[in-house]
């Protein structure tokens, strides 16, 4: 029988069944990336991307259904979730 978790479902799983919060690393480089195109700072652009990170405000938690949410710079993300036209 194949594996069919991926090490996030095991982590989120692990992570919940012990009463611990989890941190979504991968979350934080779709926030920076996300960040800097609202800034018009291309992905190219390592340096103003971190004086960027060093300034916005993350934070991260749950939703009232249990799911993972990320708010960025007081904006509502679930970790993935695309930003299509969307501006602040």
């Amino acid at each position: 029988m194949p594996f069919r978790f991926c090490k996030g479902t095991v982590s989120r799983a692990v992570a919940q069944s012990l009463g611990w919060a989890l941190l979504d690393s991968g979350a934080l480089y779709r926030l920076v990336a996300l960040a800097g195109r609202r800034a018009g700072i291309g992905l190219e652009d390592g340096d103003a991307l971190g004086r960027l990170a060093e300034r916005f405000n993350i934070r991260f938690g749950s939703t009232e259904t249990g799911d993972e949410a990320v708010w960025l710079d007081g904006g509502g993300r679930k970790p993935g979730h695309s930003d299509r036209g969307s501006r602040k």
